[in-house]
């Protein structure tokens, strides 16, 4: 069970449980992912709000409705994870991997609406 604030992920072999713990006397299952969708998983961190699984399938971000899989990076150091600011440092028996999370948790900024410029009027001397 890994924990974050408002929200756990338990893994195991039946696949992935994200809780909400927003009432942390009654906690909501917000999702359930079966290994066919995420493979075997064996951990999980929390950047920005975002989910990452960490496993057979490399590590993956779901989705902001926990629903799928989101983006995947195909890391060499599958056994535990881990958020040090905004990177996940991932290692194995004999290796450690960093991935800058930055790309991956930012949203992007609505667009600014077209409008036509605003023409200033005209002082006189």
């Amino acid at each position: 069970i890994r924990s974050f604030g408002s929200r756990a992920v338990v893994i195991g072999p039946g696949g992935v449980l994200v809780l909400d713990l927003s009432d942390r006397r009654k906690p909501v299952v917000a999702a359930k992912l079966h290994p066919r969708q995420v493979g075997k998983v064996f951990d999980a961190a929390e950047v920005g709000g975002r989910v990452f699984l960490l496993g057979d399938r490399g590590l993956q971000m779901l989705d902001p409705g926990l629903t799928q899989v989101a983006e995947s990076i195909d890391v060499q150091a599958r056994k535990r994870v881990a958020r040090m600011g905004r990177h996940l440092v991932s290692v194995g028996p004999q290796s450690l991997q960093v991935v800058d999370s930055t790309p991956l948790t930012l949203t992007s900024l609505p667009a600014a609406p077209a409008e036509p410029p605003v023409e200033m009027p005209r002082q006189r001397p």
